[in-house]
Order: C-alpha cells, then structure tokens, then sequence
C-alpha cells in the first residue's frame, strides 16, 4: 500500500499562480505536501544512511567524557558530525555523500558550514563532490546560534534581538486603544517571549526576566 501511494510514475502536478492553474507536470522525485507518513519515511532512510556511513567510518568524534565519544548529532535533515581530525572528516563526507545517492538523496555544498573549535593546525579544507564547505565563525542549529567559544552570550544577544522584532511586527497592535491589556498581555506572552526563551530556560534563568527590555512593557502598557 506505501509502495503504491508512493509510486512516483504517472503521477501529474499543477502549479496555481495568480488563481490560474497551469499544464500538467509530470513528476518523478519528490515528497507530497503534508503526507503524514513523510516524517517517519525520511527519518528511516536518514537513520539507514548514517548507520551504514559510521559503521565504515574511522571517525572518532570528540571525547565529552572519559569514556563516551560523540560523533554525530541528527535531528530530522539537521545533522552535525564532529572530528579531530580533517582527513577522517573528509573521508566520512565522502561515504556519506556518496551513499546519499543510493537513495535519490543529495547534500548542498552551499547549506553545509564548518566550524573549527580550539583549531591549531591550519585551516582545513573540507570538500562535498567538487565545492567546497564554507568555514564560518558560528552558524545556527536547531534555531540555537553555536560559537566556537562556547559561551551564550551571542545565542542571548540574537534572541534579543529575534524578541524585538517580533514585538516590532505586532506594533499595531499594542498602538489599539481598544484591545484590553489581559489580551495584549496573552498576544506578548504567546508571540514575543518564546522567541526570547526558546531553549533557554535555564540559561536565562541566571538573568534578570528584564533582559526583555522594559520598553516592550511600556509600549504594551501605552
């Protein structure tokens, strides 16, 4: 039954713009919009890829504690891998692209970022099919901002700053003299503040809740 509500041949599309729909596309690749079985489908396939990629691999991670490596983090299509050594890296990146083709799949040179970590040596230079992986002093994963420092007061300053334009956006709204402040407070606590404390409880919890910026509040209060 998956097998047939799947099969990709004979099956057309239509494209709407502008209230017009176009001709017929024939399609041959591709996942369905809001297919409920797409999540478990693509997890298996990426579980499948990684565990056929690391079982080859000699990449040994990083050592968290004494005893315990980490190699990989992998959520959804968010996959980080960890090494310390480039050339083991570059043969991991290698199997694992080159198995992502087995399964229709390819990676985007352009979406991969590296980052190096108390890095001595000189830079490396990490490579997907013929492009190279861009080096970056911090990327975000997982909506959470990662520097090489270690520290969280850059992951602090840019929720600060995704809060504030949340607020920004619902200006109108905190404008209207005719909106109860209950409702406004419901709207801010819904809208501005998990932008602020999006994975961050315990982190923030070292600071003062003012970290919000009072304005916000005054603004609200009018």
């Amino acid at each position: 039954m998956i097998t047939s509500s799947w099969d990709a041949s004979n099956k057309t599309e239509k494209i709407c713009a502008d209230g017009e729909l176009s001709s017929e596309l024939i399609t041959s690749s591709g996942v369905r919009q809001g297919c409920p079985l797409f999540p478990f489908l693509f997890n298996f396939v990426i579980d499948v890829l990684l565990e056929i990629t690391l079982s080859s691999s000699k990449l040994t991670g990083v050592e968290l504690l004494p005893g315990g490596s980490l190699v990989d983090l992998e959520y959804a299509d968010g996959i980080v891998s960890f090494g310390e050594d480039a050339d083991k890296m570059q043969s991991l990146l290698t199997t694992l692209s080159n198995n992502a083709s087995m399964f229709g799949m390819r990676f985007s040179p352009s979406k991969c970022k590296m980052l190096l970590q108390d890095w001595v040596a000189l830079k490396p230079e990490l490579m997907i099919g013929s492009e190279v992986v861009e080096c970056v002093d911090r990327f975000t994963y997982l909506g959470s901002l990662i520097s090489p420092c270690g520290l969280v007061c850059d992951e602090i300053s840019a929720r600060i700053q995704k809060a504030r334009l949340a607020f920004a956006n619902l200006r109108h709204l905190w404008r209207r003299r005719d909106i109860r402040l209950s409702t406004k407070g419901r709207v801010y606590c819904a809208a501005v503040r998990p932008d602020l404390l999006y994975g961050k409880r315990v982190v923030l919890s070292l600071f003062p809740d003012t970290v919000e910026v009072p304005s916000c509040v005054l603004v609200v209060v009018g």
